[in-house]
């Protein structure tokens, strides 16, 4: 037996863009909940409305940095997945790692609204002096990093799919009903090269978001906002006609 081989490879696409179009959703829907709930509290403790703006724009700022995030998983798949469909065709182990990583991606929404609400309370605690709320910066900490940790995964099963999907058609490992050119092949090849170096760089940048606490909105927002920079295609020409990679 092996696992997930009945999976045909034309449906992961539309499994992965409605998967990540209800995590979208999941993520703008928190929003609205976590700021009336920001407008009550401030209200109750009488604070006053320029902290209650900042912290208001700080926290869709951090969204903003988040959807960016979840942006740039999502565009990262959909090259490899493009190039798989028209080439290769996945194995159990790659199909299990795709799924993981989509299940891994349904866990974002979730944690980082249990992060945005604790950290806004832990904010009101900071300025009114509440007693009552009882929370540690401590627990802010540990969910910024699951998030990280999260988004981090996934980052690394990207780079090692198209790392083994990069092998494989290097060695003609393709389709052979198709009969893709050379030339295909290469651009195939080089998006996969873009993909492994720009996840890469996403792994390397990681820090930035496992101690985004240290800054929350500004830090997230930055490490969404580099994602958008990809060098797909920068080398399509050079692959393939010498053979590096």
């Amino acid at each position: 037996m092996r696992p997930l081989r009945g999976i045909e490879t034309s449906l992961w696409a539309p499994l992965m863009d409605g998967t990540y179009a209800i995590v979208m959703t999941l993520l703008v829907l928190e929003l609205p909940v976590i700021s009336i709930d920001l407008v009550h509290q401030y209200n109750h403790h009488e604070i006053g409305i320029w902290p209650l703006v900042i912290n208001l724009l700080t926290l869709i700022l951090g969204y903003f940095g988040v959807f960016l995030i979840i942006f740039d998983i999502w565009v990262k798949k959909r090259r490899v997945l493009s190039i798989i469909q028209r080439y290769c065709n996945l194995n159990g182990l790659e199909s299990l790692a795709l799924l993981l990583s989509l299940f891994i991606a349904t866990l974002l929404p979730p944690v980082m609204s249990l992060c945005w609400k604790v950290e806004q309370e832990l904010r009101i605690q900071t300025i009114a002096g509440d007693k009552n709320i009882n929370v540690e910066s401590a627990e802010v900490i540990v969910f910024h990093v699951l998030f990280g940790v999260g988004g981090l995964l996934i980052y690394v099963i990207i780079n090692l799919l198209s790392r083994q999907l990069y092998i494989r058609l290097k060695t003609r490992d393709t389709a052979p009903d198709l009969g893709p050119s050379l030339k295909e092949i290469s651009i195939a090849l080089s998006k996969l090269h873009g993909v492994r170096r720009d996840t890469a760089s996403r792994i390397i940048a990681s820090p930035i978001i496992l101690f985004s606490w240290l800054s929350p909105q500004i830090l997230m927002f930055v490490y969404g906002l580099i994602g958008l920079w990809h060098t797909d295609n920068q080398r399509e020409n050079g692959i393939g006609s010498n053979g590096k990679g």
